[in-house]
């Protein structure tokens, strides 16, 4: 057993000197290895031609809810595109408290850094849950709580616990 660990030891030692010599004698002066980053317009260029979406003005949070424009109304397929959007912000902030006052449901918005406690408050609140302790704790004992996902998600009176919790997360 002695001379297998010294065999393997002087395996090593020599496998580490000859790495070590190629290592140092190599030609450092390859241009090739030398390249400069690119600036930000080639990057920005590089990505939009792969199909990415690049905005230096607005932050990413500001950014994705920019992404989440609501379906148009059928009746309004004839209005040109900027007189439309005039009219949008008003129309959304009219639907918003529509949809959270609706007997049909309610749009729960999960937002970064809120924890299960801060959603049963908000579904409480909503009129949705009778115990806020109950909803937390079932959700922490089936362990939802760590799969809980950012998003506006569409919760009614009749959801039982598991539904609301599979709703809301992505276990």
């Amino acid at each position: 057993m002695k001379h297998t660990i010294r065999a393997f030891a002087l395996g090593l030692l020599t496998v580490s000197a000859i790495l070590g010599i190629s290592y140092l004698t190599q030609d450092t002066t390859d241009t090739s290895a030398e390249t400069t980053p690119p600036t930000n317009q080639e990057m920005i260029d590089h990505l939009s031609s792969e199909g990415y979406e690049v905005s230096s003005t607005t932050a990413p949070e500001e950014h994705s809810s920019m992404d989440k424009q609501p379906e148009k109304e059928s009746g309004s397929e004839n209005i040109p595109e900027n007189q439309e959007n005039t009219s949008d912000e008003s129309q959304n902030e009219e639907e918003s408290s529509e949809n959270q006052d609706n007997s049909e449901g309610y749009q729960l918005t999960v937002e970064t850094g809120m924890s299960s406690m801060d959603i049963s408050r908000e579904l409480n609140e909503a009129g949705l849950l009778e115990d806020v302790d109950s909803f937390d704790d079932y959700m922490q004992a089936k362990d939802y709580s760590r799969f809980i996902q950012i998003g506006t998600f569409k919760v009614t009176e009749d959801m039982s616990y598991r539904e609301i919790a599979d709703t809301i997360t992505s276990k």
